[in-house]
């Protein structure tokens, strides 16, 4: 059986444009969970998928049921993209230390370089943009 893994990345964004972007991110970085032995928890890129992020309320739900999703979870990857930590990954990560979760953090260039090496041609159709 595959350790659970949550995925801890940039979701939000001021501008649609921004927040499909940091979706794609989260797709790839889920990918690299998959091809690297882990059973992933994505819940950002999941409930973003029916809930709107735009809308405080349901952005505030989604959170709600990541973060109890998160507490079952072996590993946390902590996608570290150049900024500081957005609110909601501050929140994962709290919710992780106080649950016991294994932080296992890379950045964006490793994931991203991992890829390349390993899984470069589906990659390259997968996020075009991204690599």
């Amino acid at each position: 059986m595959r350790p659970k893994i949550f995925i801890c990345c940039r979701i939000g964004a001021k501008t649609k444009e921004g927040f499909q972007h940091n979706l794609t991110n989260a797709r790839m970085y889920t990918r690299w969970a998959v091809l690297n032995g882990y059973d992933p928890e994505s819940t950002g890129f999941y409930y973003c998928a029916f809930l709107d992020d735009f809308s405080p309320d349901e952005r505030k739900l989604g959170q709600e049921l990541g973060r109890k999703r998160l507490e079952k979870c072996n590993f946390i990857l902590l996608v570290e993209d150049g900024g500081p930590h957005s609110s909601g990954m501050i929140g994962d990560l709290e919710v992780a230390q106080a649950s016991a979760v294994t932080i296992v953090a890379k950045t964006r260039q490793e994931i991203v370089y991992w890829l390349l090496q390993n899984d470069r041609e589906a990659s390259k159709r997968m996020f075009p943009t991204l690599l």
